[in-house]
């Protein structure tokens, strides 16, 4: 028998359908966990009755899981024999933890509320929140541990990192949009069993999938990433959550409810991140690394410049529908931010390449970086407000990228993007983001929702 391929140089031991069906399972994979997230994010916000606290909790649980699964799976998954199959069994125990979920929800409310009598709201609080993350960290981790295995998966057929991550970003995409599908004409219970079907579906097609045709021998595995190239992706996932929830509470103000906004910012970003991986590992130059940081950093602070514009026309906007609304706000959504999120979705692919190193410990520090981001903006927004937390992420942006590119001359324009950061960082005046309904008037006090209308 020949010898095994070196790792990183894998040849492909299926045919081209199985890596069809699995971009498919992998895409499929992606709908179910962020559909789930969405739908836990409603649960949790039934739960606060704050939607924005709601997103917080859940976005942190969900982010925090993913990287102790893909941190605790890194080493292990190289040693797996049937790393399909394992997936499978990944999948098949979210679902039917989904399943279980409604029941759950059942019957700890009365405990829970049983409770709220002798908490003060601060406690009641941090008690909810502690009971989410305790109760959703779990399937998260498990989902996080299913993206190594992805990874070795994809190495059968010859694929890389950016192949992996991709089309199961890309995936996630249309997940951020299932439930607004399913919620109003299912409602949330029978939601999260539809999803939990097609997870079990995805478990179904994966054992399916892992017949195996040839046996495998294990070589050494990939590097661990150093901890100074894990810290600045770590800071990298900080700054992109900290970006979306500015986005969705900045232009929830001019758009749609904050679930809507929320659904449609998650949809646009994991489409742009999923292209922007899958593009790279077509072309994983290292010159990329050049513009990336420059590309991500001056478009988010373009996306906020431009919001005065943005709802100045969504004020004189008239749509038939719903689904109309979305649509368009959707694909204008996608306009302000596409460039922002194809730059870090290609981040994963060329950093891997460039370093070659273990791709699933840098997913595992831009998940941890992306929990503490979520905590990060419920300190800072009190403070600097969502338009601050934006500036301060398109710089989060640029800095880290500097320091992994390791250029000097690319410094000489940070003090340009500082200044162009500042001069956006303070939430326009309201004559400006409503110039007819608003026009003349003279703000006395700044509350960032003080102009939605819900």
């Amino acid at each position: 028998m020949a010898g095994a391929p070196p790792r990183g140089d894998d040849r492909p031991t299926a045919s081209s359908g199985g890596a069809l069906a699995l971009t498919l399972l992998s895409a499929a994979s992606g709908v179910t966990s962020v559909a789930y997230e969405v739908l836990w994010t409603r649960m949790v916000g039934l739960q606060f009755g704050v939607s924005a606290f709601a997103v917080v909790v859940t976005v942190t649980a969900f982010m925090l899981g993913l990287a102790c699964g893909s941190a605790a799976m890194a080493e292990r998954a190289a040693q797996c024999a049937r790393p399909m199959r394992l997936l499978g069994l990944l999948e098949a125990g979210i679902a039917l933890f989904a399943l279980l979920l409604p029941w759950g929800i059942h019957l700890w409310t009365p405990l829970i509320d049983a409770a709220a009598g002798d908490f003060s709201p601060a406690q009641w609080h941090v008690l909810l929140a502690l009971v989410s993350l305790l109760l959703l960290t779990l399937p998260a981790a498990a989902m996080g541990a299913g993206f190594p295995l992805l990874l070795e998966a994809w190495k059968q057929y010859g694929r890389s990192i950016g192949t992996a991550y991709g089309s199961n970003t890309v995936g996630a995409g249309a997940g951020a949009l299932l439930p607004l599908l399913l919620l109003p004409s299912m409602g949330w219970s029978n939601a999260m069993r539809a999803v939990a079907l097609l997870g079990l579906t995805v478990a179904a097609g994966l054992f399916c999938l892992d017949r195996p045709r040839r046996l495998r021998v294990q070589s050494a595995s990939e590097p661990v990433p150093s901890p100074a190239l894990l810290l600045n992706y770590g800071i990298i996932g900080a700054a992109s959550l900290l970006l979306e929830m500015a986005w969705v509470r900045l232009f929830s103000l001019a758009m749609l409810r904050t679930e809507y906004v929320l659904a449609l910012i998650l949809a646009v970003m994991l489409f742009g991140i999923g292209l922007g991986s899958l593009l790279a590992s077509r072309r994983p130059d290292s010159r990329m690394m050049g513009w990336l940081p420059w590309c991500a950093s001056g478009c988010a602070i373009a996306s906020l410049w431009l919001l005065p514009e943005v709802s100045g026309w969504l004020e004189q906007a008239n749509f038939d529908s719903l689904g109309v609304a979305m649509l368009i706000q959707g694909l204008l959504l996608a306009a302000l931010t596409l460039p922002v999120t194809l730059s870090l979705g290609a981040w994963l692919p060329v950093l891997s390449r460039r370093f070659s190193v273990n791709g699933s410990w840098l997913y595992a520090a831009n998940s941890l970086g992306a929990a503490l981001g979520g905590l990060l903006y419920v300190v800072l927004i009190p403070r600097i407000g969502s338009s601050g937390a934006l500036a301060l992420a398109a710089l989060l942006l640029l800095l880290p990228g500097l320091i992994l590119w390791r250029s000097r001359r690319a410094w000489l324009g940070v003090p340009l993007v500082a200044v162009a950061a500042w001069s956006v960082a303070v939430l326009p005046p309201a004559r400006d983001l409503l110039p007819h309904a608003m026009a003349g008037s003279k703000d006395l006090y700044r509350y960032e929702d003080a102009i939605a209308i819900t």
